[in-house]
């Protein structure tokens, strides 16, 4: 049997989401054939007449995921609507590794849930047999919550007592990702089929490391000690350059050895107005351009997406672009159902927000190595950024030393997202005979490799052409991340939140009178 999600439906963020993961699709029309199909999608956009052989299907052995707006009119199952701050997926071993997703909406649970845990102890969602298939009735509709656009403050776990907060995307995106790829995958196993998706990293590494840095206002003090240090370190970063308040430095940067520069803004703020984010952007690449500096790279100021940074980004010809309140800890995406701007998330805490919080470089190197271990634990990118007025070099260095004792590459964001592209031309294939998964890359390059889980969870990375017997000794289990209290605990009321957005407001208040006086 050829291994393949079917897609009911006209459904463009799924879509997106499977040519993300590398996950074989195809769309599925009736009749819905357990011998033909795995595994089936059936998103919230379906018609109502594919119900009855969906049903069919299930009767008959098949697995589906479904929608909440599909579950009662398939299943019977009663659904109640509860707005829900966060859900902890790891308290549930099927969903073992995966963080808490954070959510603040409205969802649907069904009558029947017995997975997905809330915070009060509640469970979301449901995982069990139909007929005689297998069903996932998961308590939203993935693409609706990957496309939400809300941003807001949010702590971040921290073996501190004071939590680092930062704006960012409101729905860990993220986790949704992964909570979508797992239950695919529980689906297919429940099929007693292994589960098969491109990789997200070179070679079948277990993640990469990429370093961002945003110039705001650095002085050519600030900018060549942090020059001095990347040289030193060997770390090949990204700068971000605010070329309004730094023009006279742009020989500097054009002169930096092994480093990628990018573009920030020419005036650093945030800008809504779509005529005057184009405006923006395209005088500070008209004068890096003029400096002779090509820059690939966009991130907004105060790392702000908007519709107006994404046309502007569009508009100006750049690669890819990176603003952690559209998504952030995650693996690059694409907005707008796949159609946008490809988008490099960061961890989005960076020196100068520890240091709002009178973190010692003690704590602050703590903080950064217990951030790296948690991506590297999730197989998430390794992205941190930096301002050369944050100082601290001894910070960075111990950081730096962290990352490579941990092996993982050092790439540049463009190095990364140029690789992102290549991944997106490749498709992965498999097929499953006799207890044998045969397995098949096309296109992109080299680098390129697929992940193959075994029923029972193990797991081998594997080049195009591979064949795998699941009887073999070889498959290895990788072990899941755990939530902690830090995870707990940032999940709660955080009061230095609106006491430092109140002083940060009085401030703007006093400098603004300043300036009309």
């Amino acid at each position: 049997m050829d291994l393949y999600v079917g897609l009911v439906g006209e459904e463009p963020g799924w879509r997106a989401f499977l040519l993300r993961e590398g996950i074989a699709w195809r769309q599925a029309l009736p009749p819905f054939k357990p011998s033909e199909h795995p595994t089936l999608v059936l998103g919230a956009h379906a018609s109502r007449d594919l119900l009855a052989p969906i049903r069919a299907y299930l009767n008959d052995g098949g697995a589906v995921l479904v929608s909440p707006a599909h579950a009662p009119a398939l299943t019977g199952m009663r659904m109640r609507k509860m707005r829900v701050s966060h859900l902890v997926p790891s308290a549930d071993p099927v969903f073992a590794g995966i963080d808490g997703i954070d959510l603040h909406c409205p969802i649907e649970i069904p009558d029947r849930s017995n997975v997905l845990t809330m915070l009060n102890g509640e469970k979301s969602a449901f995982i069990g047999r139909e007929g005689h298939g297998h069903i996932l009735v998961l308590p939203f509709d993935v693409p609706a919550i990957l496309e939400d656009g809300r941003s807001g403050d949010r702590s971040f776990p921290s073996p501190a007592s004071r939590l680092p907060f930062e704006h960012v995307s409101v729905v860990a995106k993220g986790a949704v990702r992964m909570l979508a790829l797992r239950s695919l995958e529980l689906l297919f196993h429940r099929r007693g089929f292994p589960f098969v998706h491109l990789w997200y990293y070179p070679e079948g590494a277990q993640s990469v490391f990429f370093f961002r840095i945003d110039t705001d206002y650095g002085t050519p003090e600030e900018i060549e000690s942090l020059s001095r240090l990347m040289q030193e370190e060997k770390i090949a970063a990204t700068w971000f350059v605010h070329v309004g308040a730094q023009r006279g430095l742009l020989e500097r940067y054009a002169a930096m050895p092994e480093q990628e520069i990018a573009v920030h803004c020419d005036q650093h703020r945030l800008m809504l107005d779509p005529n005057e984010a184009r405006r923006d952007l395209e005088n500070a690449m008209r004068t890096l351009r003029d400096a002779g500096l090509s820059p690939a790279g966009f991130a907004a100021p105060y790392g702000r997406w908007s519709p107006a940074s994404e046309a502007a980004a569009l508009g100006a010809g750049v690669e890819y672009s990176s603003e952690f309140s559209l998504a952030f800890d995650d693996i690059p995406l694409r907005p707008l159902s796949g159609t946008g701007m490809l988008q490099v998330p960061i961890h989005p805490i960076c020196l100068g927000s520890l240091r709002r919080h009178r973190y010692s470089s003690e704590q602050s190197a703590k903080y950064f190595t217990q951030a790296v271990e948690r991506l590297l634990a999730r197989r998430l990118p390794v992205g941190l950024y930096h301002h050369p007025k944050d100082g601290h070099p001894e910070v960075l260095r111990d950081v730096f030393r962290h990352v490579r004792r941990s092996g993982i590459r050092n790439m540049s964001m463009i190095q990364f997202a140029r690789w992102w592209k290549e991944r997106e031309q490749a498709r992965v294939t498999a097929r499953f005979e006799q207890g044998t998964v045969a397995v098949a890359i096309d296109g992109g390059h080299a680098g390129l490799r697929a992940r193959v889980v075994h029923p029972d969870g193990r797991e081998r990375f594997v080049e195009h052409g591979a064949r795998l017997e699941l009887a073999d000794a070889s498959w290895e289990l990788h072990a899941a991340a755990n939530w902690t209290a830090d995870d707990v605990r940032a999940r709660a009321f955080n009061p230095r939140i609106p006491l430092i957005r109140g002083l940060d407001a009085v401030v703007r208040l006093v400098r603004k009178k300043e300036r009309n006086a």
